[in-house]
């Protein structure tokens, strides 16, 4: 491999300020990262690692996530006010410390730092208040170092011990961390055939891995009585999302313009192939990325703007495009036809940051495309449903329910004991029929007739908070045949909510609960909604 032009650790931290203003610029909450933060609210004052008191359902997927969010809430600080700055400070740190290890070994990692940190996705997953950024953390830097091993001579055992520590981590932090450490393995066992790796020391790598991966699995039979989460029983009905989910792997190429490093590892591959000679970033790379493409495909991916089912592998993946990319400039400067190569490189990355600074512009609109959320419009969720818990604290009892398919800030905020009609939070699913529309993490919703029959105090449904000015609407998930018993035992009434704007929401409202003093004020909505 070439030896890196772009040694400088100044050209570092220019890549890592020009990536803290991109994380800066879209930087936000997403409302699925309140249920991690009540279950941690719940963990930290001694109510267990549950959404309601007394239901043990794995609702999250990140027990890391919740432990760290625990452990802030114990030290007094609420969750929503740190975690997407700890997400941006991983992120970056990371990205410096990849950058780093390249430098010092004299890797060319300038392009390839400066695909992450113009990557819409990566910036904007950064944050959002969810694990997403710990753990891209864990997967680039095992994987990093998995190629830092292939390159020395015999696989230290510092490195390999490292990497499964790692790897380790990232299966304590989502589910997908078990996927990349397999076909990691996969990797190193191509060493072994290879007779570069003794087959003990590779059991001794994937030990490090597999014994807390176990463990996780014991605790969550004898936690929850289930060996993965709920969201995956409510979330992954077969393959029925894989047309979606296809659609989702595709345009997030597209969108977050993957198709121009792609192309550089492409090529690069292509040009190596059958010689034994490509590096095992590259090989890497292909070991990893495809398969774990296939299964967010096979899931269906995600409602929300800028893949971040894709981000976890964009770190790794972009840096070696960026190595490829060097390598190959390397070589035809070798030939002496290089005048045409460093425009051209400086142009196809300048397009490549130019494109994801637009994607990243558009983002913070918003809007709804293809089944997905902008940034814009998941901020705008966070700020509305907010209040409407906030509102439904200061109005409800403590021992009052809510049902809602909005399971994160208005519980979070409200405090009731919640009834999640899309099942992610649900003790058992039983109850729950497949959804009138197909999106994905929204593929059950409760049965209208077993909504009615617990007897809710507040249906709300899928909060349709309006501003002044604007017509009332309302998603109470109710079918026809049963909209009839909901106006026999609830009000519909419409609520202002605190801050500023004159915003407001809708709710069903039980009728002895409408009857309340702190009720008496409140304007009634109608039934002609209904």
């Amino acid at each position: 491999m070439t030896p890196s032009p772009d040694r400088s650790p100044w050209l570092v931290l220019l890549v890592l300020v020009a990536a803290a203003a991109h994380v800066l610029y879209l930087s936000f909450l997403c409302d699925d990262a309140f249920i991690a933060y009540r279950y941690a609210e719940n963990l930290a004052n001694g109510k267990g690692m549950v959404f309601n008191a007394g239901e043990r359902v794995e609702g999250f997927t990140s027990p890391l996530w919740v432990l760290l969010c625990a452990a802030g809430i114990r030290m007094g600080l609420p969750p929503e006010r740190w975690t997407a700055g700890l997400g941006a400070a991983v992120a970056i740190a990371t990205l410096g410390m990849m950058l780093e290890r390249r430098r010092r070994r004299s890797r060319s990692f300038l392009p390839g730092g400066l695909m992450i940190a113009g990557n819409a996705g990566w910036a904007a997953w950064a944050t959002g208040g969810l694990e997403t950024s710990l753990f891209t953390a864990f997967v680039s830097l095992a994987l990093l170092t998995l190629v830092e091993s292939g390159e020395a001579e015999r696989f230290p055992v510092r490195l390999r011990t490292a990497s499964g520590a790692l790897l380790g981590l990232s299966c304590l932090t989502r589910p997908e961390g078990a996927l990349i450490a397999g076909l990691s393995g996969v990797f190193l066992g191509r060493e072994v055939l290879r007779g570069r790796l003794a087959a003990r020391r590779w059991l001794g790598w994937a030990a490090l891995w597999v014994v807390p991966l176990a463990v996780l699995v014991v605790w969550r039979l004898l936690y929850f009585g289930r060996p993965v989460p709920n969201t995956f029983l409510a979330k992954t009905p077969g393959l029925g999302m894989l047309p979606i989910g296809l659609g989702y792997v595709a345009f997030s190429v597209l969108r977050l313009h993957l198709y121009l490093p792609t192309g550089v590892v492409l090529f690069a591959l292509l040009r190596r192939s059958g010689d034994g000679t490509r590096s095992p970033f590259l090989r890497l790379a292909a070991t990893v990325t495809l398969p774990y493409l296939a299964y967010v495909a096979a899931v269906g991916g995600d409602f929300m703007d800028l893949y971040r089912f894709v981000v976890p592998i964009l770190p790794f993946g972009l840096l070696a495009a960026g190595e490829a990319l060097s390598e190959h400039t390397g070589a035809v400067r070798e030939t002496g036809r290089s005048r045409w190569v460093r425009p051209a490189v400086v142009l196809g990355l300048a397009a490549y940051v130019g494109l994801n600074g637009a994607t990243s512009y558009d983002s913070t609109r918003e809007w709804t495309r293809r089944g997905l959320d902008s940034v814009g419009l998941l901020r705008r969720y966070v700020e509305d449903w907010s209040r409407v818990g906030r509102r439904l604290r200061a109005l409800a009892a403590p021992t009052d329910t809510l049902a809602t398919s909005a399971a994160g800030c208005v519980p979070y905020f409200s405090k009731l004991t919640t009834i999640d009609q899309l099942g992610l939070m649900a003790p058992e699913l039983t109850r729950y029929e497949p959804a009138p529309y197909r999106r994905p993490g929204h593929s059950l919703l409760l049965e209208s007739g077993e909504l009615l029959a617990r007897r809710p105090h507040y249906i709300l449904g899928s909060p349709q908070v309006r501003a002044r000015g604007e017509r009332r609407r309302m998603a109470l998930y109710v079918a026809d045949g049963d909209r009839s018993k909901l106006q026999r035992h609830y009000r519909l009434l419409d609520l202002s909510l605190p801050g500023r704007g004159g915003r407001r929401c809708v709710i069903a409202v039980r009728k002895d609960v409408a009857e309340r003093e702190v009720f008496r004020s409140v304007d009634s909505a109608g039934g002609g909604g209904l």
